[in-house]
């Protein structure tokens, strides 16, 4: 009973304050235009009718907003905001009956507040619902997300179904909370993928780049640091689907290309002075080559280095160092080649010809009757040659060796019995006149 009663007074004590209010923005407004006359009258009342437009409006738009959380039924889920701003709305619109417009503004102003509270939240929830399952939608068709992000995929499929449960259940929190989730995921995702891509196509452009300009010439050993970071780049995006480390290696491979570059400049110089003198030094084992008949051992050879050596000379006078200390060092390398080559036909062609050589000896030996005059140093002497012979190809250097040996003592042998064979021939006519 005293609950219906302090009801009823503070009801009453409303209505009055209402009451007194109106009285005074009535006296307030007769004031006023009692007191304006001419150009200020109507200023006054452009102001005031300015003042009730706009707590029109606001007072619309609440109205509106009412409308709108009727129909989400989002009253159901927050009741005391819901039921705050029907009576922000009711004070506006009784304010506004009174003429009492920047009031009314005021408490209709309360009213869409609460409503955007109560309103809002749905709509944002549904919002994020459709553009997660669009993004999902999306996502499922990229091979990119497909092949680095399957478990994405997954996840995602079975958090939209919680997301959509939680929506018919009015959990709108839960909702969007879940929808912003899978948009951010799938979002960093494509962002990650893009990344990896972008960063290993640009490692490729820098390092290609410094490969045409000579970069593996002029800075070798960054050039090479550079194109493994590339490969490694490349390896780890393309076949080990890791972008972590495709993203690192490439941003490695990025800068070591871009010092290749700062430091081909500085190696220019140091090459005008460093492939004259590969040049000469190329000349001299050309040189050197033609000395042990690399003209007539490895002709062919011999012929490509001199067009090569040609092109060397001719690049340093066009001011292409680079390709000229390419040229210039194969050039050194083969003529290297040519005179060991020709030194070694050189040498088995002059052994052959002392094995040769030792033969005929022992022949001529044995015709004089060596095998009975002196048969241990003619086994030596053919033991060296059988010797010699088995080896020259492995180690020609000990075979040269062991020839000589056999070569001295041959004709050693041939020197004794021709001694010893007029000896024996006049030994032998004796025996027989007897």
């Amino acid at each position: 009973m005293a609950r219906k009663f302090m009801m009823l007074v503070v009801g009453v004590v409303f209505f009055l304050s209402i009451g007194s209010i109106s009285r005074n923005g009535n006296a307030q407004e007769k004031l006023v235009t009692a007191g304006n006359t001419g150009s200020e009258q109507i200023e006054a009342q452009k102001k005031q009718a300015d003042v009730k437009a706009s707590a029109e409006a606001v007072i619309k738009k609440a109205k509106n907003d009412i409308e709108v959380a009727n129909k989400l039924k989002a009253g159901e889920t927050n009741k005391t905001v819901y039921n705050r701003a029907k009576g922000y709305l009711a004070t506006a619109e009784s304010l506004f009956e009174s003429k009492q417009y920047e009031r009314a503004e005021e408490f209709a102003s309360k009213a869409t507040y609460d409503l955007l509270l109560i309103v809002q939240l749905p709509l944002d929830a549904k919002k994020s619902l459709d553009n997660a399952m669009s993004a999902l939608t999306t996502a499922k068709t990229d091979e990119n997300i497909g092949k680095y992000y399957s478990a994405l995929l997954d996840t995602s499929d079975k958090n939209i179904v919680i997301a959509q449960k939680a929506f018919y259940e009015n959990d709108f929190s839960t909702t969007k909370a879940l929808a912003d989730s899978i948009n951010k995921s799938i979002t960093d995702a494509k962002a990650t993928i893009d990344n990896a891509n972008n960063s290993v196509e640009q490692a490729r452009t820098e390092v290609y780049n410094v490969r045409d300009m000579d970069g593996s010439i002029y800075m070798p050993d960054l050039y090479n640091k550079a194109y493994t970071a590339l490969r490694d780049a490349r390896t780890a995006f393309y076949s080990d689907k890791k972008l972590d480390i495709a993203i690192k290696k490439a941003g490695e491979a990025i800068s070591l290309a871009k010092q290749v570059m700062q430091g081909i400049e500085s190696a220019k110089k140091s090459l005008e002075v460093e492939v004259p003198k590969l040049i000469d030094d190329a000349t001299k084992m050309i040189d050197s080559a033609k000395q042990v008949s690399a003209g007539k051992y490895c002709p062919d050879l011999l012929k490509s280095i001199e067009t090569s050596y040609a092109s060397a000379k001719t690049l340093v006078t066009e001011k292409n160092f680079a390709k000229a200390k390419e040229i210039a060092n194969k050039v050194i390398t083969d003529a290297k080649l040519a005179k060991e080559t020709s030194e070694k036909k050189g040498a088995e062609e002059s052994l052959a010809k002392l094995l040769e050589e030792v033969k005929n000896a022992i022949v001529s030996a044995k015709k004089l009757n060596a095998e009975k005059l002196c048969p241990d140093e003619l086994k030596a002497a053919e033991d060296s040659l059988s010797l010699a012979s088995d080896i020259m190809k492995s180690d020609i250097l000990k075979a040269k060796e062991i020839a000589d040996k056999a070569n001295i003592d041959a004709k050693a042998v041939l020197e004794k019995v021709k001694k010893l064979a007029p000896k024996s021939k006049t030994t032998s006519s004796t025996k027989s006149k007897k």
